[in-house]
């Protein structure tokens, strides 16, 4: 049976989102479009966006106090496959926490959002606490992104950012685990990808890092990779496929967790 999947930001409101630089960037380094990249989506085009690269559900963001209609035509019309996301701005005070309640109690919203990089706030600033605090009252889980890879917009560039990075994580668990080997190859059909392996560890775990040079910001699913050209190291290669099949392997119960 085929992965369905939930994706957890979607945008179809492009042409409301301005143009940053760091926007522009990803229109045109990593998604090679143009003018087409900064417009609207229909609900019908989007539905058949999502059928095609397997995507059930979507999670649509917009601002809890200006909500743009736009967004909720796709929640109220096809609410088996849209649900709505609150964008939230901690400069906006207790307005916006009070907007939030009200956001959620009108509408099915399943996340909140905060984009430390978009306003250079940290996420533990304390102007954040009070949305923390309300959305633990309304047990919304809270999605909070950290910059764009590639880098349009890094994460750990000023003060405000400093987030562990994913190679971070990968030495932090190495340690945790007591892995005492560490191997750097290629990986084998795809010659793009490194593969960093940290085994010898205790309970007999791994820990692995793959890491794809020159891709950029898009997902390399097999949607995408299916397109590249056999020689270029990518072909066919399928990050979904290898997360799912790591999910599989390693089950957890809600009682271990």
């Amino acid at each position: 049976m085929a992965v369905r999947a939930i994706d957890c930001w979607v945008n179809v409101n492009m042409s409301d989102l301005g143009r940053p630089a760091y926007l522009e960037q990803v229109a045109t380094n990593y998604f090679k479009q143009g003018e087409d990249f900064f417009r609207d989506y229909s609900i019908e085009e989007t539905l058949k966006l999502m059928d095609r690269v397997g995507v059930e559900k979507a999670i649509l963001t917009t601002s809890p106090e200006k909500p743009q209609p736009h967004v909720l035509s796709f929640a109220e019309k096809r609410p088996e496959r849209f649900a709505l996301g609150a964008q939230l701005d901690p400069r906006r005070g207790m307005d916006h926490v009070r907007a939030l309640e009200s956001f959620h109690r009108d509408h099915n919203v399943v996340l909140a959002r905060i984009t430390p990089f978009y306003i250079d706030v940290p996420p533990g600033d304390a102007m954040y606490y009070p949305f923390y605090t309300k959305c633990v009252e309304l047990d919304l889980p809270i999605s909070i992104n950290t910059g764009i890879p590639g880098p349009p917009a890094p994460g750990e560039e000023s003060t405000a950012r400093r987030y562990s990075t994913v190679v971070d994580a990968s030495r932090y668990w190495s340690t945790h685990n007591g892995c005492v080997k560490h191997d750097r190859a290629h990986d084998t059909p795809n010659a793009g990808v490194i593969v960093d392996t940290w085994y010898g560890c205790d309970e007999n775990a791994t820990v692995q890092l793959l890491t794809l040079t020159d891709w950029g910001h898009r997902w390399p699913g097999e949607y995408f990779t299916s397109e590249s050209k056999y020689s270029n190291g990518y072909y066919g290669f399928d990050a979904a496929r290898i997360i799912w099949t790591f999910f599989q392997r390693h089950t957890r119960n809600l009682q271990d967790v």
